[in-house]
């Protein structure tokens, strides 16, 4: 399976991790999240309320995508997918599924 292809299954699919209160402060959920992605590819990740009232959705995306060193693919409410390759960059314009 392409990665076109598994990016639409997992948009279709429910979220692998989900991130409570806690947040991303402890290192074992960074290193789970990386070793998921290293094993899926392409991860869906799903933010609680409960930690949207410390910071900020788009925020959060941006520094789980810097600390497992991934691309942000898509953002949508409380869900965001992240990818360990760059998909916007492997197709090229035409074939461009982002």
């Amino acid at each position: 399976m392409n990665l076109r292809n598994k990016y639409f299954d997992v948009l279709h699919s429910k979220a692998l991790v989900n991130i409570g209160k806690k947040g991303i402060n402890s290192e074992g959920l960074i290193n789970h999240i990386s070793k998921m992605l290293k094993k899926e590819k392409i991860l869906k990740i799903h933010a609680l309320k409960s930690v949207l009232v410390l910071i900020d959705i788009k925020d959060l995306a941006e520094l789980v995508k810097i600390k497992t060193n991934s691309f942000l693919l898509d953002l949508r409410g409380h869900t965001f997918i992240i990818s360990k390759y760059d998909i916007k960059k492997k197709y090229s314009p035409k074939n461009s599924i982002i």
